[in-house]
């Protein structure tokens, strides 16, 4: 994923915060970020990611032990976020499949997960749902 690239550049390199959106992005049935969410492979990157990324970076960005742990997390937080769309989609049956594909360890908090992602989703899409459905947000 490119986002893991960012986080590996920004710890040698400095960077600007820019408060504004300075792209848009379109996201069309076929694009990779399409069968990464439906097939979890996006949680399987975090899960190999972030243990390696933590090891070698946490004490220079000196990170305090909650956000080692809010990182460690956010494997789970990637699966909620993909039931929580298929959810918002009203795509049940998936929604469950992938529920039932995360680790089973996970199964007792994936729930919270789910919900602090769709709560977060609906907030941010509020505006564009009014006018367009969430299959034609998240394909």
């Amino acid at each position: 994923m490119d986002t893991f690239l960012w986080l590996q550049l920004l710890t040698v390199w400095d960077y600007l915060y820019i408060p504004r959106p300075l792209t848009t992005n379109r996201i069309h049935g076929r694009q990779v970020a399409v069968s990464t969410r439906s097939s979890l492979r996006s949680v399987q990157d975090h899960r190999r990611f972030w243990p390696g990324y933590l090891e070698a970076h946490a004490e220079g960005l000196e990170l305090g032990r909650s956000a080692r742990l809010r990182a460690r997390l956010t494997p789970l937080g990637s699966a909620g976020s993909a039931v929580a769309v298929e959810l918002l989609k009203r795509n049940w049956r998936s929604a469950l499949d992938l529920g039932l594909r995360a680790p089973t360890p996970w199964l007792p908090v994936l729930p919270l997960f789910v919900a602090r992602a769709h709560r977060r989703e609906r907030a941010r899409t509020r505006a564009l749902a009014e006018h367009v459905p969430y299959p034609m947000m998240y394909p």
